[in-house]
């Protein structure tokens, strides 16, 4: 039983830790991708 709760925590923060890392390199592309358009254009 407490195995199991641990396996289920551990991959619940796995999701958490690939979400918040998705949803900054997101984050770093689309400012770098404006920043770029800004010195282009």
């Amino acid at each position: 039983m407490v195995l199991g709760i641990r396996r289920g925590q551990s991959l619940i923060e796995y999701t958490m830790l690939i979400i918040i890392i998705g949803s900054a390199l997101i984050a770093m592309t689309t400012y770098i991708v404006r920043a770029l358009n800004a010195r282009l254009g």
